[in-house]
């Protein structure tokens, strides 16, 4: 590697951390703080808040898909991820707009935010596409741990200040939550500044769309078809309880706007805490033991919340939440990872996210149907029953869990010895 390469990697390094520092504080305002716009705020209703939550994963899933046709027309990336990123961030401007639009201002609100979430989604895959050209594979471990590190203590920051300065308002002034918003827009205009700032190298070598005969194949593939499944299954639980969070924290427990940054920021730190922990036993034991252990887990959170409406007890549970939520999230990359064919493995990947985006899109509608049924404790108890569920179906596949007689004769026994580990009988 001659010493003009090596500048070059050096400073696109340098400018991907910029850009990841200011996309963590637009993401993360946005995150952290729309769900206080919209219940407070804008006077959201149930109804409105599951969609806040499901309409972005439905078309994420479609960004996906949109995303790989456009990055086949293409020989160089980085234009495609600015201009798709410029208009996401402008769509939280837009955000600042909703309260002109009187009752339907909700609505737009959450419009918009999905519209953002579409085009971040297109944007993140030639992102993908761009980092894999920039940065050597012999170097992204330790680069990308040095830069996740450096994003989550900007967005650590960011998200505190944030939160004390929207203490000094009542959660229903307006007025702070649309001037945080235009920042937030304003943080995406510097992120796509340091983003067209990287120098991508001319290459003809194309992106690779899975081929028809690929797709065909994973309807044949039986251990694939296990995992989605159970990872299908496992996500609905763990999904249908996100909006009730955001309605249990600020509508029931009352949580302002600090508090509400201070869930995120101890949700963060239990994920940061927690990941190598995971990636070191996953190492030792494999994936699906520790997958159903964080499974299993993430059962205890929807469990804590309900015990109690005190804040500081709330951020606790954030805490605990993030623990597992960083074992869920890696555990279920690397257990798809095995199971999909070498061959055809982005066509795995893709068939995986359009599936998990549907998922994504019926789980809170699922659990504000059941809110409105039995209401809060009832939904939320069900939402650990579920996710409790949803892990012994991981540790089931690992046959550690003891089979009768009738099971070791039945066809569910042959499902998990083949699916699950490959064997046959």
């Amino acid at each position: 590697m001659g010493i003009r390469t090596q500048g070059r990697i050096r400073q696109n390094a340098r400018y991907s951390i910029l850009n990841g520092s200011f996309s963590v504080v637009a993401m993360g305002t946005v995150g952290t703080y729309l769900p206080v716009y919209l219940i407070d705020g804008l006077h959201a209703t149930n109804q409105a808040i599951a969609l806040s939550n499901a309409l972005p994963a439905l078309l994420g899933a479609v960004a996906m898909a949109v995303g790989a046709v456009l990055l086949t027309r293409l020989q160089r990336y980085k234009e495609l991820s600015v201009a798709a990123t410029i208009l996401s961030r402008l769509m939280y401007a837009c955000l600042s707009l909703a309260p002109s639009f009187g009752v339907n201002g909700a609505w737009v609100a959450i419009y918009a935010n999905s519209a953002s979430n579409f085009m971040q989604g297109v944007g993140g895959l030639a992102w993908q596409a761009l980092i894999d050209r920039l940065i050597p594979s012999r170097l992204r471990a330790s680069y990308f741990s040095q830069r996740n590190l450096i994003t989550t203590v900007v967005a650590l920051v960011a998200t505190l200040i944030l939160g004390l300065a929207l203490s000094q308002f009542s959660t229903r002034a307006l007025a702070p939550y649309q001037a945080i918003f235009v920042l937030a827009a304003l943080a995406g205009l510097g992120e796509s500044y340091w983003l067209w700032r990287h120098q991508e190298p001319i290459t003809k070598t194309p992106f690779v769309l899975p081929q028809d005969v690929a797709w065909k194949s994973v309807l044949s593939a039986k251990r694939f078809l296990a995992f989605i499944a159970a990872s299908a299954f496992f996500n609905l639980g763990w999904q249908m309880a996100w909006p009730l969070y955001s309605i249990y924290q600020i509508r029931l427990a009352h949580a302002t706007s600090l508090w509400v940054g201070l869930f995120t920021i101890a949700g963060q730190l239990g994920q940061i805490i927690a990941f190598r922990w995971w990636g070191r036993i996953s190492i030792r034991r494999g994936n699906l033991i520790p997958l159903a252990l964080a499974g299993i887990g993430l059962a205890s959170s929807p469990l804590l919340t309900i015990l109690s409406r005190a804040l500081p007890w709330l951020v606790f549970t954030n805490f605990e939440s993030g623990i597992f939520v960083a074992g869920a999230n890696l555990l279920l990359f690397n257990q798809l990872l095995h199971a999909s064919p070498k061959g055809h493995r982005a066509t795995y990947i893709a068939a995986y996210n359009i599936v998990l985006g549907v998922v994504g899109f019926a789980a809170p509608e699922l659990g504000i149907w059941l809110l409105a049924w039995i209401h809060m404790t009832a939904t939320m108890l069900v939402a650990t029953a579920w996710r409790l569920v949803g892990g012994l179906i991981f540790l089931w596949g690992t046959g550690i869990l003891p089979s009768s007689p009738w099971i070791s004769n039945h066809w569910i026994y042959r499902v998990r010895r083949h699916w699950f580990t490959g064997q046959r009988h």
